[in-house]
C-alpha cells in the first residue's frame, strides 16, 4: 500500500547471491576458512576434513554459488578453454570433449567448443573467434595446410610466446604438444593380426594422398598407418601392397561409408595378386572396401578379410560386424585438458602417445583358397 514507508519486495526479482561473509557467520567460522574450504586450489589455512565438509554442506544448502567472473578477473583468467574440432572427428568428437569437461570442470573450467573447423580457412576464423574470447588456452584438432599455413604459423606464435596449446588425434602441427594414438602400431597391429590368421596377400587400402612428397606432414596419420603396416609385412617375410582411391572421393559419407572406397574397391579386388585380406585407413574405408566386395559377389571375410579402426558403431551394427582397432577417445580428451591445465599453471609437459586395441570380429579370417 501505499504511504506505508515500506518497500515490498517483489517476488520475481532476482535472488541476492549468498556470500562467504554470511556461511560463516551462520557457521561461526572465519570468511578465510569458508574461502579455503570451498577453494579447489591449496590454501595457507589448514581445516579438518570435518570442517571443510561442513562448510560445503552448508554452502550447499544456502545455494552459495562461486562468482566465475570476479574470479577470473581476479587471475586474469577467462577460465575457458578452446576446442577446435573437425567435421572429419564429429562421430566421436563428443567422447573427446566428454573427457575434457570431464577434468576442467572439476576445476572451474568450462569449453568453448567448434566442431566445423573443416579446413584452415575455417580454422582461423574459429581460432580468432577463441581469442577474442580471451580463452585461457586451446585444444586443436587440426585441419592440415600447407607448410607454413597461416593456422600453424600462428598457433606456433602463440606456442612461443607461451600460451597453453595442445593437439588432439593427430600431429598435424610441428612443434605442439600432441595427444594420440600411435598410427603406426594402428597399421602394424591390423597387419600382424592377417599375419596370423594365416594371410599371405595382404594389402594397405587407403587414399591416394597418402603419401605427400611436397608436404610430408599433411597426410601424417595416412602416411604412418600405411608404413607401420608395411613394415609388419615385411617382419613376416612377406611383400607389402598398397592400393588406393581419390582423396576427394573420401567425403561424403554417404550411407556410413567413404564412397570413393566403394568405387576404388574394384581395381583392388582386379588386381592380379589376387588379395586375401585388407588393411584399411579406418573403418568408412573398410566398410566401402566391404560393400564393393559384395557388389562383386565376394563374400567377407570368407573371400577378403577385412580390418578398419576407429571402432565406429557403424562397425559393430556391419554385416558381418567389423573387426577394428580402437582409440581411448575419452582418455585422450582427459589427458589433453590435464595438459592444458599444467601449461596454465607454468608446467612443462611432454607428448602422449596411446597405443590402439583390436577389436577382432567376424570381417576377419582364415584365408579359403578360392582367391
Amino acid at each position: 500500500m501505499p504511504g506505508n514507508g515500506r518497500t515490498t519486495r517483489r517476488s520475481d526479482a532476482p535472488a541476492r547471491p549468498v556470500t562467504m561473509r554470511e556461511i560463516a557467520r551462520r557457521l561461526g567460522v572465519s570468511r578465510p576458512a569458508v574461502s579455503a574450504a570451498l577453494s579447489d586450489r591449496p590454501y595457507t589455512i589448514a581445516l579438518s576434513r570435518g570442517l571443510r565438509e561442513r562448510i560445503r554442506r552448508a554452502a550447499a544448502e544456502m545455494g552459495y554459488r562461486r562468482n566465475v567472473l570476479a574470479q577470473s578477473f581476479i587471475k586474469q583468467r577467462s577460465t575457458l578453454v578452446g576446442f577446435l574440432g573437425r567435421r572429419e572427428y564429429f562421430l566421436y568428437a563428443y567422447e573427446t570433449l566428454s573427457g575434457i569437461e570431464s577434468v576442467l570442470d572439476g576445476k572451474g573450467y568450462s569449453v568453448l567448443a567448434f566442431l566445423h573447423g573443416d579446413t584452415p580457412e575455417d580454422q582461423w576464423r574459429l581460432l580468432q573467434r577463441c581469442l577474442d574470447r580471451r580463452v585461457d588456452g586451446l585444444i586443436v584438432a587440426g585441419a592440415p595446410e600447407g607448410r607454413g599455413g597461416r593456422v600453424g604459423r600462428l598457433l606456433m606464435e602463440l606456442r612461443k610466446k607461451g600460451f597453453p596449446v595442445v593437439q588432439v588425434y593427430r600431429r598435424t602441427f610441428p612443434g605442439i604438444p600432441v595427444v594420440m594414438v600411435d598410427d603406426g602400431a594402428i597399421g602394424a597391429l591390423a597387419a600382424r593380426h592377417l599375419v596370423g590368421l594365416g594371410h599371405r596377400r595382404i594389402v594397405h587400402y587407403t587414399y591416394d594422398d597418402y603419401v605427400d612428397r611436397i608436404d610430408p606432414g599433411r597426410n601424417r596419420d595416412a602416411r604412418d598407418r600405411w608404413e607401420g603396416c608395411a613394415r609388419a609385412l615385411r617382419e613376416a617375410g612377406l611383400e607389402a601392397a598398397v592400393a588406393t582411391f581419390p582423396t576427394g572421393r573420401y567425403f561424403p559419407l554417404t550411407h556410413g561409408c567413404a564412397p570413393g572406397a566403394v568405387e576404388g574397391a574394384a581395381g583392388l579386388l582386379d588386381h592380379p595378386a589376387r588379395f586375401t585380406a585388407a588393411v584399411c585407413f579406418n573403418d568408412y574405408v573398410a566398410l566401402g572396401l566391404m560393400r564393393g566386395a559384395r557388389s562383386r559377389g565376394l563374400r567377407v571375410p570368407e573371400d577378403l578379410s577385412v580390418v578398419g579402426y576407429d571402432d565406429l558403431d557403424l562397425s559393430r551394427a556391419s554385416d558381418p560386424p567389423l573387426t577394428t582397432l580402437a582409440a581411448p577417445v575419452r582418455r585422450i580428451g582427459q589427458e589433453a585438458a590435464g595438459r592444458i591445465l599444467d601449461l596454465i599453471e607454468g608446467k612443462s609437459i611432454s607428448d602422449r602417445i596411446f597405443q590402439p586395441e583390436l577389436i577382432v570380429r567376424a570381417s576377419t579370417g582364415r584365408p579359403s583358397g578360392k582367391r
